[in-house]
């Protein structure tokens, strides 16, 4: 019996010194795998690292969380996109003013960046961070240095004040800085000093806006008060978006108070569009933004300074059925070889606008069709100029090279100083020029018929010639001054 009760305590003794398992709630492994926080709006998972930074897709739930940087981060090595399975980020990632470093990603298959896609079943945003010398390297498509797919047809990504500074971002179609493809969401405050190299669908900050399922509906998609500055390439590029929707129902994207500095051009054998802000765009709008980078190809093009080619619905009069733009100017040199505008390349369908533009640099195509505002047009255009050197080629003009109409007054208040009259070419229908001038002692060229009126350089310097135009104070669309625009109007 002795030997029983001292056995037992044996064993007690022996089970009471056994160390306690701890078993960690998921919750618990995650903070463990950060600075701090608890991954929520009020207490985010603190990232001070790049191994830190790679936890975000550690669990699916990770993905979902929200997150601050705690200090500037340097990568080293290769970085794997981020992604769980077919779970992708949704959460929030506030860089708090910090840096990553030396992010450095290679792919072989679709969506590369630091995420692979965002806010596919749930809303996403990065904010306030800036990546320096990223190299994002693909042999596929949809590719960027925050994400190649941010958003879908039902959920978008909001980027604010991210910035890439240098680096190289290389891919196959939906290439950009920023995103490769952006659906739906907004971009603000944003931009790029890299070199983006891509084919179809590339862009300075975006590859692509919108697509055909998630057309960009009010408030669903824009950009506004963002700029580039490096270089970008491709076979349909603008400096800030690529391409922008291309679809024939209602959409209403829209670039706001933007700009581009950088070098837009060609490579490969073809280009659906080249442009200093858009390169095609389909049911948009581009406003209050400028252009001041050269814009080239030697491609059979459409190639603008704002826009290279625009398009809107042939069979509807709703204005967001179509494309404008409004309030913006090129002082970038734009060259091609057929289609070149100082402003617009090619605008389609009658609906469309372009309204208070100018351009005030050299325009040239090797082959036909350059214009100071517009190389060939069936849309709308009022109150705007050009005072660029126009190359004179076959159907040029100072102000449109070529024109085609079946509604009339596709011209109003509008004006060129150049080498060349102000209409180059009518190609059908009867086009209309109302309170359109040109400066007839710079050039003695005759302008295609449609109502333009030559005049001396010192009437071109006279309010008293432009009858119809508002020189309203403050309030009105122009202003003529002796000091400003070499004394014409503006």
């Amino acid at each position: 019996m002795q030997r029983a009760r001292n056995w037992l305590r044996l064993v007690f003794a022996t089970a009471l010194a056994v160390p306690a398992i701890s078993l960690a709630l998921p919750e618990e492994r995650a903070a463990a795998a950060f600075a701090g926080g608890a991954g929520t709006s009020g207490s985010p998972y603190q990232i001070a690292d790049c191994t830190q930074l790679a936890e975000i897709d550690d669990s699916t739930a990770n993905l979902a969380a929200h997150y601050v940087l705690t200090a500037d981060i340097t990568c080293s090595g290769s970085f794997t996109p981020l992604e769980n399975g077919s779970t992708y980020f949704s959460g929030t990632l506030n860089g708090q003013g910090y840096r990553v470093s030396g992010l450095s990603i290679s792919c072989t298959s679709i969506a590369c960046g630091l995420f692979t896609r965002l806010a596919i079943t749930g809303s996403a945003e990065i904010r306030n961070l800036t990546f320096v010398s990223p190299n994002i390297s693909s042999t596929a498509s949809y590719v960027g240095v925050i994400a190649g797919i941010g958003g879908s047809a039902s959920f978008g990504a909001t980027i604010s004040n991210v910035s890439v500074s240098g680096g190289s971002i290389n891919g196959l179609a939906w290439t950009g800085s920023l995103l490769g493809s952006h659906p739906r969401g907004q971009v603000t405050q944003s931009s790029s000093s890299a070199t983006v190299t891509g084919t179809s669908n590339t862009g300075g900050l975006i590859g692509e806006a919108g697509n055909s399922s998630a057309n960009c509906t009010a408030g669903y998609w824009s950009v506004s008060n963002s700029s580039f500055t490096g270089s970008a390439t491709g076979e349909r590029v603008g400096g800030i978006v690529g391409s922008m929707t291309w679809s024939s129902a209602t959409a209403e994207c829209k670039i706001d108070s933007s700009t581009n500095s950088g070098s837009i051009s060609t490579s490969g054998s073809t280009c659906g569009g080249l442009g200093g802000i858009v390169g095609r765009m389909s049911n948009g709008t581009v406003s209050g933004s400028s252009n001041s980078g050269p814009v080239s190809t030697t491609r059979t093009c459409n190639v603008g300074g704002i826009v290279g080619e625009m398009r809107g619905s042939n069979s509807s009069t709703a204005y967001k059925d179509s494309s404008h733009v409004a309030m913006s100017w090129n002082t970038g040199s734009i060259s091609g070889y057929v289609r070149v505008g100082g402003v617009v390349g090619y605008c389609d369908y009658y609906n469309s606008t372009i309204s208070q533009v100018f351009n005030i640099a050299s325009v040239s195509a090797s082959s036909s069709w350059a214009g100071g505002i517009i190389g060939d047009s069936s849309c709308q255009v009022s109150n705007s100029f050009s005072r660029g050197t126009v190359s004179n080629v076959t159907q040029s003009g100072g102000g449109v090279a070529n024109a085609m109409s079946a509604t009339g007054d596709e011209v109003t208040n509008s004006y060129s100083v150049s080498n060349l009259a102000f209409l180059g070419n009518v190609y059908s229908g009867t086009v209309v020029c109302v309170s359109t001038y040109w400066d007839s002692t710079i050039t003695s060229d005759s302008s295609a018929s449609c109502g333009a009126s030559g005049k001396s350089t010192a009437d071109m310097k006279l309010q008293a010639t432009f009858v119809g135009w508002d020189f309203t104070p403050s309030t009105g669309i122009w202003a003529i001054d002796a000091s400003k625009n070499e004394g014409y109007p503006y």
